[in-house]
């Protein structure tokens, strides 16, 4: 069955379907289709449309949240002067995470958990690569759900961004007809 098909609503909005998955590629809608049919959705054009539009603000403020986070990270290190710009500027992610858990004890920020860094680095990890390489945020794997990956990310930052974090991925639902089981709800 073609996607087409399967929006209960297709004929009402044709037009605009038509145009959308011209521009945004077939394949990526079928995604979202199956991803509300798991969860037991029927699958209107809105519905549709607006679980598309949520997983791209989810993605959005996942990448503006992570980008200061791995800026924090690198100052934390070039603070303590343990490495050039340079040198931290073209070092992966992953190894900036381990550098600065190496160097805690020289590192003084009373606003950020190191625990919590440890124990959520590849959860933090996986989530940059899903969002640096423009993927599905909704779509889980059978390794991390997206609320395990979003939380891992909000209980991670420093304590004055937590509530920013929140705040922003609880709006991206906002004015959207999203399916309540697949809001992401942050504890």
């Amino acid at each position: 069955m073609s996607t087409r098909e399967e929006i209960i609503d297709y004929e009402e909005h044709k037009e605009e379907i038509e145009k959308w998955i011209n521009l945004k590629g077939e394949l990526k809608y079928r995604r979202f289709l199956n991803l509300l049919k798991e969860k037991a959705v029927p699958v209107t054009w809105e519905v549709l449309k607006d679980t598309y539009r949520y997983d791209k603000r989810l993605l959005f403020n996942s990448f503006k949240y992570l980008s200061f986070f791995e800026e924090f990270l690198r100052a934390q290190l070039w603070n303590i002067g343990n490495a050039t710009y340079e040198t931290l500027e073209n070092n992966y992610f992953f190894n900036i995470m381990g550098t600065v858990l190496k160097n805690k004890h020289k590192i003084d920020y009373s606003d950020f958990s190191f625990e919590f860094l440890e124990q959520n680095k590849e959860k933090i990890n996986y989530l940059r690569r899903r969002v640096a390489h423009n993927k599905i945020i909704l779509e889980g794997d059978s390794k991390f759900s997206v609320d395990e990956l979003l939380t891992a990310m909000y209980v991670t930052l420093p304590k004055s961004y937590q509530e920013g974090f929140k705040s922003a991925i609880t709006e991206c639902s906002f004015n959207l007809s999203v399916p309540e089981n697949i809001v992401v709800n942050l504890t």
